[in-house]
């Protein structure tokens, strides 16, 4: 390899025989780590190229290859050369982009990339409209599909105005997660306001890098996601996933969740908007069931590989097996069939889900949850059908490297430095 990707691997003496290959983008964290695990019980070999020299795959008895690449957000320029290098040089027999950075990049640029491998895409407009959530707003509005009260800001009269309208607390969210500026991705969560004053004043440093995002009603209630495997806009595998601890504690990465029967209304909003997209490779649909009036409202989508990844998977749906099938064959057979009641706790993420809780957080107008309660529900290290994210038998190192890494990295800059815990492994 060149300069500007250097390669290193790590052999698990299980490569003898294998029957296909493919490439992971992105693949330093829980996400890539569950890929190469799924696809290895198929003897299906797996490269990962990652911006981290230690992902967590590397740890794990199957990791056969890793190769240090650029990193999509820091420099896209870099990353989109280095793959297609890559691809010039080696033959995959699919790719999977992980992040919403790479799969943004390789979507834009899919005619050079095309002839070289094979991604399961949807149309650019398809992406655009739904990495886009104010497209998705009126994607989902159009297709009667219940959503937050939103409010599109062009000025900021307008602002003004809505501001002395509304009851709080309120969301400001960023049409786009992610912006480019000079090869290099900026992201930004959404923000909260508890008063007037205190949305123009948020909203406008938001604006500043995320030109004019939305102004949205705060919507109380469980997240209940639908992850699905479209083919050409028909579902044809799904599983729900019930939220019960983020990180941040107002909603983000699960660092808890459980799989729940499909609720027929938010299965059937959820297919609609799929439909309508055109959708076509993986996709997660965020609802929260608002406990005001129990109506779900989509919150947003996202169009790659889910965070609770894992808890899919060890409730009896293989997504990344059934998205290589799906490339490979052109088609699957419907998979709606999964285990009820499956759980799925990301250690890391919970530690810091507990510490934030502990520091008085959320510090909005969001309700706040007990510490004591939070306190209890952190110790119950075992309930039935309790599964950990990174955790496999006879394959742990992951999980301990994982958790060590976190621990000691993080804690330590937060108790010298004063800032965040936030776990190294955000894969999401």
């Amino acid at each position: 390899m060149d300069d500007a990707m250097g390669r290193f691997a790590r052999k698990a003496g299980i490569q003898g025989g294998m029957c296909g290959k493919v490439l992971v983008t992105d693949g330093w964290g829980r996400v890539g780590l569950c890929i190469l695990r799924s696809m290895a019980k198929r003897n299906i070999e797996t490269t990962i190229i990652t911006p981290n020299p230690a992902p967590l795959s590397s740890f794990s008895r199957y990791s056969s290859e890793e190769i240090l690449c650029p990193s999509p957000a820091l420099d896209s320029k870099a990353f989109l050369a280095a793959v297609i290098r890559l691809l010039k040089k080696r033959k995959y027999d699919l790719m999977f982009p992980i992040l919403d950075t790479s799969l943004i990049l390789l979507s834009d640029h899919r005619d050079e990339l095309s002839p070289l491998v094979k991604m399961l895409l949807p149309s650019r407009e398809s992406v655009r409209e739904v990495y886009d959530k104010s497209l998705t707003i009126r994607v989902a509005n159009e297709e009667g599909v219940p959503t937050p009260k939103t409010f599109f800001i062009h000025d900021m009269v307008a602002l003004k105005d809505v501001a002395s309208k509304v009851t709080y607390p309120m969301v400001i969210k960023p049409k786009w997660s992610w912006i480019w500026n000079q090869n290099r991705a900026f992201h930004r969560r959404p923000g909260y306001a508890n008063s007037a004053s205190e949305l123009v004043s948020s909203y406008e440093v938001i604006h500043r890098d995320f030109p004019f995002p939305m102004v949205q009603e705060y919507v109380p209630g469980p997240n209940i996601s639908v992850a699905a495997i479209v083919n050409n806009g028909e579902p044809k595998a799904v599983c729900c996933i019930k939220v019960h601890r983020t990180l941040p504690v107002t909603g983000g990465n699960s660092v808890l969740r459980e799989t729940v029967p499909p609720e027929p209304r938010i299965v059937k909003y959820a297919s609609k908007l799929l439909r309508r997209l055109g959708w076509h490779g993986v996709a997660e649909v965020e609802f929260k069931v608002d406990e005001r009036d129990s109506v779900p409202k989509l919150m947003e989508i996202n169009g790659r590989f889910w965070g609770s990844l894992q808890l899919a998977v060890d409730s009896g749906i293989d997504f990344p097996y059934l998205l290589y099938r799906l490339a490979i064959d052109g088609r699957i057979q419907p998979t709606f069939n999964y285990n009820i009641g499956v759980k799925e706790r990301w250690v890391n993420g919970d530690i810091s889900h507990l510490l934030a809780v502990l520091r008085g957080e959320p510090k909005t107008g969001v309700p706040r949850p007990s510490r004591l309660r939070t306190v209890l529900q952190f110790l119950k290290f075992y309930e039935q059908n309790i599964h950990y994210d990174n955790f496999s038998f006879g394959d742990s190192a992951p999980f301990f490297t994982s958790l060590y890494r976190d621990i000691s990295t993080r804690l330590f800059e937060s108790l010298s430095r004063g800032s965040g815990f936030e776990p190294l492994d955000q894969a999401m």
